[in-house]
């Protein structure tokens, strides 16, 4: 089975979409077969990696079962000789969460099985969660085997949310998922120019009152993620591969894997 990582934070902006997406390039860059997972209705995730989604061609294919659910996993050609898997988003997933369509929709549990079953020929896969704590949200932890959640430096706000996706985590590991496990916490957005971005890791540990938890790498703040962002099908492996923040990624994706390999050991 493939090693599932879960990018979740409730806070939109901290760099989930940008950490899934380009970590996954950097696994399938070192010749792994990864898979990216797109539970947000924004679908930010798929737009970078510039897939053609729509109704039938999303993760939404999921809530149907049957024939659809092959239809769903498409291929990004994400450089020339690099190719990552993808189900995609589609702006029409937010509307399951609305009342009273959320009472007929399907358990989170049963979608995420149901994906995981389509996860077997993968090394590594990166879910990119949605910046809310609702239904696909839930999906998405429920499919995980770890969690990395990104708090970007700035001020108290995103620390007060970090506590409120630990305790989520929590409700699903005991609930329905007891292999879900927070891997681990990294700072985002970080602007070592100020004292803040200078002490961003530093208060992280305070915080969360274990600095094994933390992530040495700490993800800079870069014009060049803005970029990205901006045109469909990039990723910092080809518009920015030297950047500072491009460095910064591969040395989180190392510190990933490494922690990975040291929990499986240690079970």
């Amino acid at each position: 089975m493939p090693n599932v990582l879960v990018l979740a934070n409730q806070k939109g902006g901290v760099m989930k979409s940008t950490l899934a997406v380009n970590l996954a390039v950097g696994f399938a860059l070192r010749g792994y077969r990864t898979l990216v997972v797109d539970t947000d209705p924004q679908a930010n995730a798929s737009y970078s990696l510039g897939v053609a989604a729509d109704e039938d061609h999303c993760l939404a294919a999921f809530l149907r079962k049957g024939r659809a659910m092959d239809r769903a996993i498409m291929t990004a050609q994400v450089l020339p000789d690099v190719a990552v898997d993808v189900i995609p988003a589609w702006i029409s997933m937010g509307l399951v969460e609305r009342w009273p369509d959320i009472k007929s929709a399907p358990d989170p549990h049963q979608i995420a099985e149901r994906v995981r079953e389509r996860m077997a020929d993968y090394d590594w896969v990166l879910v990119d969660g949605p910046p809310h704590l609702g239904y696909w949200n839930q999906v998405a932890l429920e499919m995980g085997d770890k969690v990395l959640i990104p708090v970007p430096q700035a001020g108290n706000y995103p620390l007060i949310g970090l506590l409120q996706m630990r305790s989520t985590i929590e409700s699903v590991q005991m609930r329905s998922n007891p292999r879900l496990r927070l891997l681990g916490v990294v700072s985002t957005l970080v602007d070592n120019r100020t004292s803040m971005g200078r002490t961003a890791r530093e208060r992280l540990e305070v915080f969360i009152k274990d600095p094994n938890l933390v992530f040495e790498t700490q993800i800079p703040r870069a014009t060049s993620v803005e970029w990205s962002q901006a045109h469909q099908g990039a990723n910092l492996f080809t518009t920015a591969p030297r950047e500072p923040v491009t460095v910064a990624i591969v040395k989180l994706m190392e510190e990933v894997e490494a922690r990975w390999q040291k929990s499986a050991l240690a079970q």
